[in-house]
Parts: structure tokens; sequence; C-alpha cells
């Protein structure tokens, strides 16, 4: 009998996650948060491209999302 992949659409267990993996999840969030934050300020200046600071605050968005979701788990 052949083992088949598994079902990408399959739900995932909801495992909590260890403490490593609750840092590496606040540090890319904070990470994330300043970039924004530093990318805001230099808008102000006029020297920014707003589709780059629509996609830093996406990630910081993303970032924050997954912190959260650990967390509630």
């Amino acid at each position: 009998m052949a083992h088949e992949p598994p079902d990408p659409a399959a739900p995932k267990l909801n495992l909590a996650p260890d403490r490593n993996e609750l840092e590496r999840l606040e540090a890319e969030a904070k990470h994330h948060r300043a970039r924004l934050a530093l990318y805001r300020q230099r808008s102000y200046g006029g020297k920014a491209d707003m589709s780059r600071l629509r996609d830093l605050q996406r990630a910081s968005e993303g970032a924050d999302a997954r912190l959260k979701a650990a967390r509630s788990r």
C-alpha cells in the first residue's frame, strides 16, 4: 500500500506553541512593528514609497496575527 501525502486542506492539530516559538514570534512581531515605525517616519519627510509602506503594514499585521494566534492556543 502506497503512502499518500497529507491533504493540505485537512485541519491541523491545534498544539500549544513551545516557549521558543513564542519568543521567535514575539521578536518577529517587534521587528516588523519597528520597521513600519521607521518607514512611517521616513514618509513624513516625503521620501517614502506608499506601496512599500502598505507592504510593511501588511507584514506587521501578519506577524501580530500569528503571535496572537499562537498565544491563544
